[in-house]
């Protein structure tokens, strides 16, 4: 009886658990400028927007609190395809997409430590500069 009674237990707050899991929200990347700027939001003066990888490969995302990332809405980069995140963190580990582009020089030289010769693939790298138009910045 006792352990027939530990079994309800655990497979309600199970049940209680799971139901409080929700999905990450993914939009696609609309434009680079675009991207930038809910990145750093108002108050904010933006030049030298550069974006590079595939247009599938970042996007927005909204729904990080309930989701569990502890971040509400932000971008993603990614070296797949963003539609992928949609949904929990729970993705298979074989989830993929080839964007069959190069990688990023700068973290091809952080990974090889004159051993092995490595290389990063599908990078997508997102620069900016930005000034602030006040002298404090609240966000």
């Amino acid at each position: 009886m006792r352990k027939t009674f530990t079994t309800l237990i655990l497979g309600a707050i199970s049940l209680v658990v799971a139901s409080q899991v929700h999905a990450l929200n993914i939009t696609a990347m609309d434009s680079a400028g675009n991207l930038t700027h809910s990145l750093l939001g108002s108050g904010i003066s933006i030049s030298n927007i550069q974006y590079n990888g595939a247009n599938n490969a970042s996007g927005y995302f909204t729904n990080g609190y309930e989701s569990g990332i502890g971040i509400d809405s932000g971008i993603v980069l990614t070296t797949g395809s963003a539609a992928n995140l949609n949904g929990t963190s729970n993705t298979a580990d074989d989830t993929t997409t080839a964007n069959y582009l190069g990688g990023n020089e700068m973290l091809n030289h952080l990974i090889n430590n004159g051993i092995y010769s490595n290389s990063t693939y599908d990078a997508t790298t997102l620069e900016f500069d930005f000034v602030t138009q006040n002298l404090k910045y609240n966000s």
